[in-house]
């Protein structure tokens, strides 16, 4: 159950002033692994007052930055986070978004299907 408390995103303002994207890249590190610091550690520090959606921005000696996400399975799957995170680019180069459909019956079949009893 998720408790609906107004908490919001938890953001995260990162500084990684000794390294830059480049370095990094070079590194070679393995993509499963995300480097120590660019991504939230965990999502749920404990059970009784949880953190369900954190989004962090680091920055790097460059001028380069990343944003990092983390979000408990409760407030969204995956397609809805890259929607998400898609839909945030639109609007920070000022596109339109389209807005979601959540009208259902959308999927209801349009006659009966047949059926079929092998036996």
């Amino acid at each position: 159950m998720v408790d609906c408390n107004d908490r919001g995103v938890q953001f995260i303002i990162a500084e990684c002033s000794d390294i830059t994207i480049s370095q990094l890249e070079e590194k070679n590190w393995e993509h499963a692994v995300t480097p120590h610091g660019l991504m939230p550690q965990t999502i749920m520090p404990n059970k009784i007052d949880p953190i369900l959606f954190i989004i962090q921005y680091t920055t790097f000696a460059d001028g380069s930055l990343a944003l990092s996400f983390s979000i408990h399975h409760q407030i969204m799957d995956g397609f809805g986070l890259f929607t998400f995170i898609e839909n945030w680019g639109r609007r920070a180069r000022l596109e339109p978004i389209d807005p979601p459909i959540h009208d259902r019956s959308l999927l209801k079949a349009r006659d009966n299907p047949p059926t079929y009893v092998p036996f």
